[in-house]
């Protein structure tokens, strides 16, 4: 973890990025401990240097999606990676998503769970992980 000033930088640059309002970032500034602010920091990931803008879609969001497209059965770890990126996503993020077709690999992961018979507890799990994902997106 960088030093506290660094953090605190940091951590208001995610919240500015995520275009909080003044007082709520005032709030949460106050409130929150430095190893919250920095996990906040490493979970927003705008400071990543993979080679993507690290606030818009990248590559390593392309090769997320498409393991989630190419896999017979979905891990539940990646659809929880991309609903948390789709929950906090920018104007920027969401449209990159679009872009890659994001929505029609989820629509096709929820088609060939729902045409399975019989339907596992594996099924539904990772139903309602794409399920969470499109609620995302609406938001």
């Amino acid at each position: 973890m960088p030093d506290e000033e660094k953090v605190a930088q940091m951590y208001e640059a995610v919240l500015d990025h995520l275009l909080t309002k003044p007082d709520i970032k005032q709030k949460l500034t106050a409130s929150m401990s430095m190893e919250k602010k920095w996990q906040f920091v490493k979970m927003n990931d705008i400071f990543d240097n993979s080679g993507s803008s690290g606030s818009g879609w990248g590559s390593k969001q392309n090769v997320l999606l498409a393991s989630i497209e190419k896999a017979k059965t979905p891990d539940i770890a990646n659809l929880k990676r991309l609903k948390a990126s789709l929950q906090f996503a920018n104007k920027e993020f969401m449209e990159g998503f679009l872009s890659a077709g994001g929505v029609s690999v989820l629509l096709k992961a929820i088609e060939s769970r729902l045409t399975r018979r019989p339907v596992t507890e594996l099924d539904v799990a990772i139903l309602y992980e794409i399920m969470t994902c499109c609620k995302a997106i609406m938001n």
